[in-house]
């Protein structure tokens, strides 16, 4: 499921996302506000992943699990 606006483009949760998932769960800011201030390891973050994989066609139609991508204006 996709969410596509002209500046913004959210998309469902894919095994491609570790990466990213990681950094978000390692960054400063994130960790400190919405970790209670312990940054997950690389497999913590995996789990967590394989759970949003496991759950996300079920979440994905009440709440669902989205990744999102800033776009550029022109």
């Amino acid at each position: 499921m996709n969410l596509e606006t002209e500046r913004l483009f959210m998309r469902s949760v894919t095994a491609r996302d570790g990466d990213a998932l990681h950094r978000l769960h390692t960054d400063p800011l994130v960790v400190e506000l919405i970790m209670q201030g312990k940054p997950l390891t690389r497999a913590e973050s995996d789990a967590r992943l394989n759970l949003y994989l496991d759950e996300g066609i079920a979440m994905a139609m009440a709440s669902g699990y989205f990744i999102s991508v800033s776009r550029t204006v022109t």
